[in-house]
């Protein structure tokens, strides 16, 4: 008896066929009520490349949701963890390189298998807590039609060898297994010229990789030595998969423009720099988010200045040696396809609960999802923390407290929950303990999850107005909180110009989160957020169904209602001059209030919550007179349906709902019977349990627009639907059947009556119309729109029905199928 909210079709309730009242020498007409309703209405080819990153675990690890079988797969840390290490599909299946001078790994390092790939715990792939970047790529095609071709083969000691590609590369790297540095060579360079990735000086004598020719590329012989096994990648332009160039450094921020596509992954190498650091090779691709850059052949952490940002038409690089030394050669490859940010969908889950301290250790389980992020705070004077995806191992973080990751806090995540340390902040022998949890999060490299959640992380550079664009959707609201010693900030949608906000009690401050925009946000200089060489995590929400944002200016009066659009399961508020923030979760009793800081509860903050926002006292975080306050308001969505039902007084369903009009005697003039649809035993009660705010509730003949009253023989008939005659609905008109006859529903005075704690807030009743054939079909009851309450109900009464009746109607019991139809917005 309800609506399916999400992939069901629609769902009919069970139709309960009436027998009508027989009343002699009158008319007494009954309407068969059948109640329906219907859903929300439903809203290179041999090449492809992704992009993403991961942060490390110190255990073997998946990484999934890339669509294909990768053939060729290159893992950067940030950090100086290691040089950069990559597979192809033609090395053994345990066997990995390095790009640098270093003999293959044949520890599985990195594995490809069906969606994705695995790391296993060599520190170039999965250092605990150390953020990585991949690149992945898949289409090998070694024909003429082809962009990408992965091969390998044998040295059989010639002085010169053509190895077939089907293609011209526009770019040619090789690696022999052995400790030979990984080399390229591009169309952009002279004959015999060979590069490496190491700050090794070019081989110019045609020793490495000579040329390139029309169906493939041409080896010396230090790429050819007897039995040596060699692993080989090609690239050719085309298609906006692959651009090759070279420039000449001028030392000024700059733009290498002409590509013809925005890349997603570029590597530059600057051939004739004065010193080895500066002929170091660097990459940046879309998941480095703005300027910042990692190397690829040698154990040095990131860097900014260097590729400072992809742009539509090429790349942007800054003063820096390895990219832009004055006078010197640099080369770059860029390579492009990786699909762009894609909407995310439906909303973030959560789940919410307590538990009693003791001292050891918990596992709170039984979710229905795995957590992407969880928050936890105690009773007693205890900093509230949290822990999301993207910390490894025995990490947690705290809100307020400008202290690195701690163990022992919340321990890990599981696949329906979470576990809980002996540490005295999430465990003290008998403090309750409040925590949320959220899943299906935005994951960027996946393109799969929320459209209103996502988790995230970066490395910082220190480069001041850098666009982290990891999100599908303009973010609301934006916690950042650096694994080292800072306290965690926020910005909300809320916040005017370059401000951010604290848990603690701190004023906000520029230069944290600058602003937002269309797919993420952008950080400015400071160290909480953007400091150079530190892992920061994130994550954001959107204002949704289940989520919002607003403000209020306090008064200092206890009991003062704040307005918010649904009954919350959690609430922040926050203090722009720096109180403190706190919080109330739905799941702490009494009047009671909690801070982030190591704060006892408060009695006198956000004292209840209720269907329409929540009540404040009197405490300087909540209501100081004349202060601004900012909050945010989260729901545990509703997993409910939108139904409908005829009910008594009692809520208890009536089994067979009619309504009985007003008895006319036989008449030779047109008169008019009236009747109350929705009485006080037969009330119509819409209960709307999703998470969809908006909803119409409409009636309409079962038969449609060519129904007709029958008489209980079936032999005398009259219309619903006929507005003819000089009083309308009295003369047959030039519709489809040869009756008059017309209904006219009265919905603007009915009563609706909401469930306690609910309101009619953006509940509206219909007009009052008449049934006309081909212009009204159906008529509005009732419609709610977007802010109106869910996870309630509410009972529709006294809807007037009046009929005219043609004049010289045989005199019978009469009746009509209606059908009531409840449709979500």
């Amino acid at each position: 008896m309800s609506w399916g909210i999400y992939l069901r079709p629609f769902l009919s309730l069970p139709r309960q066929r009436l027998s009508p009242g027989v009343v002699a020498g009158g008319y007494f007409m009954s309407i068969l009520l059948m109640l329906f309703a219907s859903p929300q209405p439903a809203q290179a080819a041999n090449f492809v490349m992704r992009t993403g990153y991961y942060v490390g675990s110190g255990a073997t690890k998946t990484i999934t949701g890339l669509g294909f079988q990768p053939q060729f797969v290159v893992v950067t840390p940030s950090t100086n963890a290691g040089v950069s290490l990559f597979k192809t599909s033609s090395m053994p299946v345990d066997e990995s390189a390095f790009f640098s001078a270093t003999a293959n790994d044949t520890n599985s390092s990195i594995a490809f298998i069906s969606g994705g790939f695995t790391v296993g715990t060599l520190a170039n792939v999965n250092n605990v807590n150390v953020l990585y970047r991949w690149v992945a790529f898949q289409g090998s095609d070694c024909t003429s039609n082809g962009y990408f071709c992965v091969g390998g083969y044998s040295g059989n000691g010639s002085a010169s060898r053509t190895i077939t590609t089907g293609f011209r590369p526009g770019m040619i790297m090789v690696k022999r297994s052995t400790n030979v540095a990984a080399h390229f060579h591009t169309g952009s360079m002279d004959a015999n010229r060979t590069e490496y990735f190491t700050s090794t000086a070019a081989n110019t004598a045609g020793a490495f990789i000579a040329d390139t020719v029309s169906s493939g590329f041409t080896i010396g012989a230090s790429d050819n030595a007897s039995g040596g096994s060699y692993y080989y990648i090609a690239f050719r332009g085309g298609a906006g998969t692959f651009a090759q160039a070279s420039y000449t450094g001028n030392a000024t921020n700059r733009s290498i423009a002409g590509l013809g596509f925005q890349p997603d992954w570029v590597i530059v190498k600057n051939s004739t720099g004065s010193q080895a650091a500066s002929r170091r090779s660097v990459i940046s691709s879309d998941k480095h988010f703005g300027n910042d850059a990692s190397y690829l052949s040698d154990a040095v952490a990131d860097g900014a200045n260097m590729i400072t940002g992809m742009e539509s038409n090429g790349f942007s690089v800054g003063t820096a040696n390895q990219t832009n030394q004055s006078g010197r050669t640099v080369y770059y490859m860029a390579f492009g396809g990786a699909p762009k940010l894609t909407g995310g969908s439906g909303s973030f889950q959560m789940a919410q609960g307590s538990y009693t301290g003791n001292g050891g250790t918990q596992t709170i389980s039984g979710l229905s999802f795995r957590p992407d992020l969880v928050m936890v705070k105690g009773e007693g004077s205890t900093y509230a923390v949290y822990r999301t995806d993207y910390m490894e191992g025995d990490a947690t973080t705290y809100f307020a407290n400008a202290v690195a990751d701690f163990a022992g806090g919340i321990t890990s995540i599981t696949g329906s929950g979470f576990t809980i340390g002996a540490n005295a902040t999430v465990n003290t022998n008998g403090t309750g303990y409040h925590w949320q949890a959220f899943g299906n999060a935005y994951d960027s490299s996946a393109q799969t999850g929320a459209a209103d959640f996502a988790t995230g992380a970066y490395y910082g550079t220190g480069a001041d107005n850098r666009d982290i664009q990891d999100l599908p959707f303009e973010p609301d609201l934006v916690v950042i909180k650096r694994a080292g010693s800072s306290r965690a900030t926020v910005r909300t949608s809320l916040y005017e110009g370059d401000l951010s906000g604290y848990f603690s009690s701190t004023a906000d401050a520029a230069d944290l989160i600058q602003s937002f925009g269309t797919n993420g946000f952008q950080l400015g200089t400071n160290a909480v957020t953007n400091g150079s060489g530190s892992v920061y995590r994130w994550f954001a929400f959107k204002i949704g169904t289940n989520f919002n944002l607003g403000s209020y200016t306090g008064n200092g009066v206890s009991g003062t209602h704040i307005a918010a659009p649904f009954w919350s399961d959690l609430v922040w508020v926050n203090r722009a001059s720096g109180t403190g923030s706190v919080q109330r979760p739905s799941t702490l009793g009494g009047v009671y209030t909690q801070g982030f800081m190591n704060t006892a509860m408060i009695t006198e903050g956000v004292r209840s919550i209720d269907a329409s926002g929540f009540t404040v006292g009197s405490n300087g975080a909540v209501n100081t007179n004349a202060a601004a306050y900012r909050y945010a308001v989260w729901r545990v969505p509703p997993t409910g349906n939108l139904s409908i039902d005829i009910v008594d007084g009692s809520g208890a369903s009536v089994s067979t709902p009619s309504v009985g009009f007003n008895l006319l005697n036989f008449s030779l003039n047109c008169t008019e019977s009236s009747a109350f649809l929705g009485a006080a035993s037969q009330r119509i009660r819409v209960s709307n349990m999703s998470a969809n705010a908006g909803w119409i509730l409409s009636i309409a003949p079962t038969a449609g627009a060519g129904a007709l009253w029958n008489s209980s023989g079936g032999t005398d008939k009259y219309d619903f639907n006929d507005i003819s005659g000089t009083q309308s609905g009295c003369a047959d008109g030039a519709d489809g059947d040869a009756f008059a006859g017309k209904l006219r529903v009265e919905p603007s005075s009915s009563n609706i009556a909401p469930q306690d704690g609910c309101s009619t807030a953006n509940v509206t009743r219909g007009f009052n119309q008449d049934f006309s054939d081909g212009v009204v079909n159906s008529a509005s009851l009732v419609t709610a729109a977007a802010g109106s309450n869910t996870e309630c109900y509410w009972d529709i009464t006294d809807i007037n029905l009046r009929q005219m009746i043609p004049p010289e109607q045989p005199p019978n019991s009469y009746s009509l199928n209606l059908i009531i139809t409840i449709t979500a917005q």
